[in-house]
């Protein structure tokens, strides 16, 4: 546990009281997160917060089309930084919860947001998925009715591998174009 002056003291940009939840410590500079903060574009989406000169910079919504006017929960960033791996309510799910991925283009735009489909996703709440370190497989959560009751952990193996686990390119490219498009506004 880290104690509460030393989060206050570095401007610590998450915070539960908000209705911030799913931390997901992407580095020692950047988190990622969802939130039912005020100005977002429905009920919880998806931010980032970047470090910069020791101190936590405030929270930057990801914004249409990943975030939407439905739920989007449960970020994870493979290491590369080119794919975002969420969970979303909208209208184009099996039902409840699904997994999705947005893939980021080398300038840091998003260029596709896609439902991960069936087997993955079910009628039921499919949630939290973690890409294993050498991108052959994922573990996520599931009430599926196949399941054990409540969530379930689940495993599924990829049949292309996800490269993008496999290197790290430092800062991922979205950063730079979130960044130039809010001190263009």
């Amino acid at each position: 546990n880290i104690p509460t002056q030393v989060l206050k003291s570095n401007g610590f940009s998450f915070d539960a009281s908000k209705g911030d939840k799913d931390l997901f410590i992407f580095n020692d500079s950047l988190m990622l997160f969802s939130s039912f903060r005020e100005g977002g574009l429905g009920a919880y989406d998806l931010y980032y917060s970047l470090k910069k000169n020791e101190l936590w910079q405030a929270p930057v919504n990801f914004g249409y089309p990943i975030n939407t006017d439905a739920n989007e929960i449960a970020p994870f960033l493979i290491k590369n930084g080119s794919a975002l791996y969420f969970s979303s309510d909208k209208m184009e799910t099996y039902g409840g919860y699904d997994i999705f991925n947005a893939t980021f283009t080398n300038e840091g735009k998003v260029d596709a947001v896609s439902n991960l489909g069936y087997p993955i996703n079910s009628p039921g709440n499919d949630v939290d998925i973690e890409i294993s370190h050498d991108g052959m497989f994922a573990l996520f959560a599931s009430d599926r009715v196949d399941g054990l009751g409540g969530l379930d952990l689940f495993t599924a193996y990829f049949k292309d591998q996800v490269t993008g686990m496999l290197d790290t390119d430092g800062m991922p490219a979205f950063i730079s174009n979130y960044e130039n498009n809010h001190e263009n506004t």
